[in-house]
């Protein structure tokens, strides 16, 4: 295993992700590979590469970055949500390249300023690499060096087949510090949910938002939980089963009051972060392993792979699908039928009271259960 900190050492400038390699991949297609990712559009995808070394594992790597009218442009595809400047208001809108000069500008740590974060850097040129998809001139230069089928992404299939290991951003050790220092190192003070959105990702935000929000949350429950049982101390066994009674039922209420806190804060922040609405399913790109003949997007105008005939996904899921699922329930079935049974006959016959036997039988019955 190769630790990332080795490729770190020899990161250029200017560098988002990373295309690892094996020891054995073919030079003939990792120089065609190169060649499509640095010719200009349409051909190719005019990304700026560098590749590189690793002497101790033998292994050739990608280190790329994108022009800033490549960013413009995938930004406008993906209609990435930025801010405007403060002075024409700071909401968020859907970036154009026409009015790239209204958005607000972002400091980064080396002190230049840019429209973009690292984070949607990182995540444009994965798009943009995402976007390279095989048609048949591709698979005639290929040669069967590479599987790759047409309409399929190429990186992705081969990310999938192996011959490339593995494809990762890169961090920027001042923003981490930073992050370290107002976040990991704080106990009580809050979360800084931006910074850790501008930086991982409104997903990973999410995440951590959600997980204070709960923790927060659990301590009305355990104070009520705790007052409730000093007051039942040493009652008798009526009073205390009313109170549990009275402490399940305050569960219920409690739970359905924190899910709609919860659904309301989210939405807030969803809003705040520009991730609210979703683009139509008609302007989604089509998923990176979805494979198909070229055609031509009525809506977009941008070469897409085709679906499939309507006949032949229905003979799949009738066929192949529906099949195996009925399949695997007349098994759980059968499995449940012979358990029982099985019950039965160990309940109608002495158990010997040993441990092996005992903690068998028990199993028996935890088996049953999640059954």
């Amino acid at each position: 295993m190769t630790p990332r900190r080795l490729w770190l050492n020899k990161i250029p400038t200017q560098c988002d992700v990373v295309i690892e390699f094996p020891e054995d991949a073919p030079d003939e297609a990792l120089r065609w590979l190169l060649a499509r990712i640095r010719s200009q559009p349409p051909a190719g995808l005019g990304l700026v590469v560098q590749v590189k070394a690793h002497e101790s594992s033998r292994r050739n790597a990608f280190y790329i970055s994108a022009p800033t009218n490549i960013l413009f442009r995938a930004a406008e595809e993906a209609r990435l949500p930025k801010r405007l400047r403060p002075d024409l208001g700071g909401a968020l809108r859907e970036f154009t390249t026409r009015e790239s000069h209204c958005f607000q500008q972002i400091k980064s740590d080396d002190g230049n300023t840019s429209l973009f974060t690292s984070q949607e850097r990182q995540w444009l040129v994965l798009q943009v690499l995402q976007g390279l998809r095989a048609g048949q001139s591709d698979i005639e230069a290929l040669q069967g060096r590479a599987a790759v089928e047409e309409g399929q992404s190429i990186v992705a299939a081969w990310q999938e087949t192996g011959l490339i290991m593995q494809i990762f951003p890169l961090h920027e050790t001042k923003s981490l510090a930073s992050l370290q220092k107002s976040w990991v190192k704080q106990v009580l003070a809050p979360q800084p949910l931006d910074d850790i959105a501008e930086y991982f990702g409104v997903k990973v935000a999410l995440y951590f938002a959600w997980l204070g929000h709960y923790t927060c949350a659990l301590g009305v429950p355990a104070v009520f939980g705790t007052i409730l049982y000093a007051f039942l101390w040493g009652k008798n066994q009526m009073a205390q089963d009313m109170g549990h009674v009275l402490f399940s039922l305050f569960n219920v209420a409690w739970a359905s009051l924190y899910l709609e806190a919860w659904k309301r804060y989210s939405v807030e922040l969803a809003f705040r972060w520009g991730t609210l609405s979703t683009p139509p399913e008609l302007l989604e790109p089509p998923r990176p392993l979805y494979k198909g003949p070229l055609v031509e997007n009525n809506v977009t105008g941008r070469l897409e792979p085709k679906e499939a005939p309507a006949w032949k996904r229905r003979a799949f899921r009738y066929l192949v699908s529906f099949p195996i699922i009925g399949l695997c329930l007349f098994l759980v079935f059968v499995v449940m039928f012979l358990m029982l049974r099985f019950q039965d006959w160990l309940d109608n016959n002495n158990i010997p009271d040993s441990g092996i036997a005992q903690c068998m039988y028990n199993l028996h019955k935890v088996i049953i259960i999640h059954i």
